[in-house]
């Protein structure tokens, strides 16, 4: 019998996401647990099992008949050299593949409009992708872009490099990328996307990208195989 993730657990997961992508800011409350017990249709124990995992991993910090305040991250950011996945892949002597398992048009969330500093129900391309190095899926990503910005994007751009599209097709230099990683166990489509069981931990970044001029270029979320890739970090003081 398959061994489904505790309902707390995933309720955790997903505060956490939307703290680590700015949806819920730092020092600022999340909804009360009456509020979160509506919107995740659960018990208020589960919830609070849910919050109280997130305060002890330091994401929250609750003040009894106050609320429960995202806490700021205590650790400086660092800065490493900027590659995409592809030019990353190819450093390394591969070739990879990417495979477009899902291309669509949707009204942007709250979250996603948030991020992506547009207006809410303004409509984006959310598309997944499948990064293949030697026949083995080593990334999977699911990514958000806006089509006012994007009009002519496609299939046959996402298929190659996406940061060869905004820059030598739609001639825009991309200056920044920042990351947030997070270690977590797999879905069931994404650990048997990677041949692994749903016990093998990956890791998930949450990436938002900048252009020169500021703006927002997308914002992925990245699911890496960690049996098959590893990110290494050169630092130089």
């Amino acid at each position: 019998m398959k061994k489904s993730l505790a309902l707390y657990r995933t309720i955790e997961n997903d505060l956490t996401e939307k703290i680590i992508t700015g949806y819920y800011k730092p020092n600022e409350l999340i909804p009360t647990e009456l509020e979160l017990t509506k919107i995740y249709k659960v018990s208020r124990v589960t919830i609070r099992k849910a919050t109280d995992r997130l305060v002890a991993h330091g994401l929250l910090t609750r003040t009894p008949g106050f609320g429960s305040i995202v806490k700021p991250s205590s650790f400086p950011h660092k800065t490493v050299e900027h590659l995409s996945f592809t030019e990353e892949i190819r450093a390394q002597g591969k070739s990879p593949r990417f495979v477009v398992t899902l291309f669509s048009v949707q009204e942007a969330t709250p979250q996603i409009a948030s991020i992506l500093q547009m207006n809410e129900r303004e409509m984006v391309y959310y598309f997944e992708r499948a990064c293949y190095c030697d026949d083995e899926v080593i990334q999977f990503e699911k990514t958000y872009m806006s089509i006012k910005k994007y009009p002519d994007l496609s299939i046959s751009y996402l298929e190659n490099s996406k940061f060869h599209y905004v820059e030598e097709t739609r001639g825009l230099k991309i200056d920044v990328s920042v990351h947030t990683v997070v270690p977590m166990l797999p879905s069931e489509r994404v650990a048997k996307m990677f041949n692994i069981d749903r016990y093998t931990p990956i890791l998930k970044v949450n990436n938002t990208t900048y252009l020169s001029n500021g703006e927002v270029m997308d914002y992925t979320e990245q699911y890496l195989n960690s049996t098959k890739y590893q990110t290494k970090y050169v630092r130089i003081r």
